[in-house]
């Protein structure tokens, strides 16, 4: 009994749902720092795991109100102090979209280089109750069906190109998929044996060349490229979540955050310049974390719990 007990402690350390969107923080940076196209599948995987978890609160909780005060005060406090201060320490202008997150991604002006994917994670919010109250139980087949239209189709980066691994993410929830240690060690080796064969093909192009191709075109592939990792990221979604991994997850937001205006201020894409890059963008993060994002949340959560009142306000502080 104890030898199991510490075997799941000790995987729920590698592989706990925090640790998870950590490392998928990491890959986004590992991308702007190297000429590995990465960062898009980390990116996307993120959006599958915000189609999990923004279900499962909406289903928890359908109070419209709290719904939105949360998602929004979850993401735009600390969006904008980093905003901010990034585009001073940058000498870049602040457009009103930049503010808002609306119409920011063709504006070709954003001091984070990460926004457009924040103004897609605001417009699934906003989608997500309008497709359920339309199409009721059935929303999540008609917005994949409409998505991999979208996906082929639209000219624009939106949630609608996006829609796809929201709704996987969305089903898993949905559907109760509750993968086996088993299929999850499978399903990260077959990403090992599809990436491995990937690169020794012409597809590698795809990740280890950023300029050959269209951002539509490198969505696609790594769209199909994180399928045989889901079933793994699904085992983790199932695992408790302790104290440490909560901190560990939630510090992902502050990473995504300031990375790349760290990696721009430091300028030197030598090795000693990367790990200058890195030490410095962790270091900032916690920083962020702890003097900001912890009151923050604090602040978020007594909000929250006074709009609507109920036992569901706890549902919708997630």
């Amino acid at each position: 009994m104890g030898l199991n007990i510490l075997s799941h402690r000790s995987l729920l350390r590698l592989f706990g749902p925090g640790v998870i969107r950590l490392i998928l923080a990491a890959l986004v940076m590992f991308s702007h720092m190297s000429r590995f196209q990465v960062g898009r599948i980390g990116v996307l995987l993120f959006f599958f795991l915000s189609g999990y978890w923004v279900s499962r609160l909406w289903a928890s909780d359908r109070h419209v109100g709290r719904f939105f005060a949360g998602r929004l005060l979850r993401i735009m406090p600390l969006y904008w102090l980093v905003l901010f201060i990034a585009a001073y320490i940058r000498h870049q202008q602040i457009l009103p979209q930049n503010i808002m997150l609306i119409g920011g991604m063709s504006s070709g002006n954003d001091p984070l280089n990460v926004s457009w994917s924040l103004e897609v994670e605001l417009e699934f919010y906003a989608l997500l109750p309008l497709l359920a109250l339309l199409t009721g139980g059935q929303y999540l087949v008609v917005s994949f069906l409409v998505a991999m239209a979208a996906i082929i189709w639209a000219p624009m980066t939106t949630a609608a190109n996006f829609l796809p691994a929201f709704a996987l993410g969305a089903i898993v929830f949905k559907q109760d998929y509750k993968p086996s240690g088993m299929v999850a060690a499978l399903s990260a080796f077959a990403f090992i044996v599809v990436t491995a064969v990937i690169m020794v093909s012409p597809l590698h192009e795809f990740i280890t060349v950023k300029s050959m191709h269209g951002l539509m075109r490198v969505d696609i592939f790594s769209f199909f490229w994180m399928l045989p990792v889901l079933p793994f990221v699904a085992w983790s979604l199932r695992m408790k979540s302790d104290r440490l991994d909560r901190h560990i997850g939630n510090l992902s937001y502050p990473l995504y955050l300031v990375h790349f205006s760290v990696i721009a201020m430091v300028a030197d894409r030598s090795l000693q310049g990367k790990a200058l890059s890195i030490a410095l963008a962790v270091l900032i993060s916690l920083t962020v974390y702890a003097l900001f994002d912890l009151p923050l949340e604090r602040f978020r959560h007594s909000i929250v719990k006074r709009i609507g009142g109920g036992r569901g306000a706890k549902a919708a502080l997630s």
